[in-house]
């Protein structure tokens, strides 16, 4: 068998060299879009962060710091309805539960430990996880007072 020892190349021309002009710009139209749906719907489909509500049966009120005196309390909030929600203290994950059909959630919190903390919360919807929650600050202090014996 005989093999040219050099490559040849042909040039395209007529229907062929249109026809591999116009792919080329399909392939770069497709690209452009899916750059297009990727940046610009994919977040708008996004699911909305939690919201926490209530903290230890108190109502959470705009830039607040919460308080308890048990060590085990309930933590309510509002999400997307079938949403898994992820309730952090701090950056440890403190509990996770599915919201009902009407989007409420409640979680019971056993054992707190005593101290300053940040509690926020994030919904997943098995495609996307929201931003966190606005930061909710709590105070946990379970421990009475101690009593003052005072004689005058």
């Amino acid at each position: 068998m005989n093999v040219p020892s050099r490559v040849l190349f042909a040039e395209i021309s007529g229907p062929a060299r249109w026809l591999c002009s116009s792919v080329r710009r399909l392939i770069m139209t497709i690209a452009l879009l899916a750059v297009v749906f990727f940046a610009g719907v994919v977040p708008a489909l996004a699911i909305n962060a939690p919201t926490i509500t209530h903290v230890a049966g108190v109502a959470v009120a705009p830039e607040t710091t919460m308080y308890s005196n048990v060590a085990d309390f309930q933590v309510k909030g509002n999400a997307e309805a079938g949403t898994t929600i992820t309730l952090y203290r701090n950056t440890t994950v403190a509990s996770t539960t599915i919201t009902s059909g009407l989007g409420v959630w409640t979680m019971n919190l056993v054992g707190q430990p005593q101290g300053s903390f940040s509690f926020t919360a994030t919904a997943f919807d098995t495609v996307f996880t929201s931003e966190p929650s606005v930061i909710v600050p709590v105070i946990v202090d379970w421990t009475p007072p101690g009593v003052i014996n005072r004689v005058w």
